[in-house]
């Protein structure tokens, strides 16, 4: 968290040059909405948010390409070289003042209007900024029944930016969510969740839904392990949403209300369908192995093996389960090799060559040979393929004990 806001935040040219237009006619102009707060936390903005005193006439006339999203011009997209600006029309007599006290949280509730250099801050956004505290412009329960998504936009801003909620805001979220969570636009609830999914610390957004219980009502697992295995493996998106959804019998109703695109869900449902892998794939049946390798794509079989010893982390018995992840590593490896050209060395000679057991740095090993092989298919034979092991274990040593090795 910033220490303070910076004194001054500046619009991209061409951004700037839209309010400009709009200033020079005698509307005023302000940047709004997530964009400036960003830029208010020294980030740089993904999208660009405006908000003008000029009717959609005026509007029409003074920007020409820009093209109404909403009946009535209530909203515009205006292209430029900076990417597409929203923009938007005050309505009512309260001008700004009335559009900030409309957008849920102080952090949120700022305006910068560039003609001025002035920071419009009615609500204490800055201060509240600067503290880490999410805090409603209104009363709470005014603030989560007026905009329902506002709930799942407060997980979301906690696991972005680290705020912390006031204690009666997520108080009043568990009824609000009751009420009114049925009303929310499917793809809205689908951004936002996924937003606290791709952040850097989706633990943080993860917990509040479960101490709201939202989790249930969007078909998460009751799994306590999930924030943890969020904040630890890849940020991959199918990923984490398979992390939040095993062990439903919610899941896949889930991803068709939140209208998750085909493709996409399918991805999730494949890497739900072939978890955990140790379990779902036979290691003695060949057909097994080579069905995971003929459905599932390398990548995502990595992602299956890490979301496995991540989960068995604390598990007892875990070593049962390490070994026999590292034999289906192996058998993969057999069945791919065959593939192209079988190695002259098995697996467990390779393990004895290189003294260790543990899953990842085998496949580490096995790849080096295949490579080696690959590049000159005389060296495939068991002591040539031992030297280059020796080699290779010399200038690869295994990570200190406790330190994961990786996928």
């Amino acid at each position: 968290m910033n220490a303070s806001l910076p004194r001054s935040v500046q619009l991209p040219p061409a951004v700037g040059a839209l309010a400009a237009r709009l200033e020079q006619a005698g509307f005023g102009a302000w940047w709004v909405g997530e964009s400036l707060h960003d830029a208010l936390r020294g980030n740089a903005p993904r999208q660009w948010s405006l908000a003008t005193e000029a009717p959609p006439d005026a509007i029409a006339r003074l920007l020409p390409t820009a093209v109404p999203t909403r009946p009535n011009g209530l909203a515009f997209v205006v292209p430029s070289a900076a990417g597409p600006v929203d923009l938007a029309p005050l309505t009512g007599r309260e001008g700004i003042a009335g559009d900030l006290l409309r957008r849920g949280f102080s952090v949120l509730a700022m305006a910068w209007r560039g003609a001025t250099c002035s920071l419009e801050d009615p609500h204490g956004g800055s201060a509240d900024l600067v503290q880490g505290r999410l805090h409603p412009v209104t009363t709470p329960r005014a603030c989560l029944t007026q905009a329902p998504l506002r709930s799942l936009q407060a997980a979301r801003l906690a696991a972005q930016h680290g705020y912390r909620l006031d204690s009666d805001l997520e108080a009043q979220m568990p009824a609000a969510w009751r009420e009114s969570g049925n009303t929310v636009n499917p793809m809205d609830l689908r951004r936002e969740v996924t937003g606290l999914l791709m952040s850097p610390r989706p633990s943080a957004g993860i917990d509040l839904l479960r101490r709201t219980r939202i989790d249930r009502w969007l078909g998460f697992g009751t799994d306590e392990d999930c924030a943890r295995l969020l904040d630890g493996l890849p940020a991959d998106p199918a990923l984490r949403w398979a992390i939040c959804l095993r062990g439903s019998s919610g899941g896949h109703r889930c991803l068709e209300r939140l209208r998750v695109p085909a493709e996409f869900a399918a991805r999730i449902r494949l890497l739900l369908r072939h978890h955990p892998v140790d379990e779902t794939t036979k290691v003695r049946r060949r057909l097994s192995v080579r069905r995971l390798l003929d459905r599932v794509e390398s990548r995502d079989i990595r992602l299956l093996f890490a979301l496995r010893e991540a989960e068995i982390q604390d598990l007892e018995g875990a070593n049962k389960i390490r070994e026999d992840l590292t034999r289906l590593r192996l058998a993969l490896a057999r069945e791919q090799d065959e593939a192209v050209l079988p190695l002259a060395l098995g697996g467990a000679a390779v393990m004895n060559a290189i003294g260790s057991k543990t899953g990842p740095r085998i496949g580490q090993a096995l790849a080096f040979l295949r490579q080696r092989v690959a590049e000159d298919p005389a060296c495939n034979e068991p002591q040539s393929l031992l030297r280059c092991l020796a080699e290779w274990s010399a200038e690869n040593p295994p990570p200190p004990p406790g330190e994961d090795a990786g996928a």
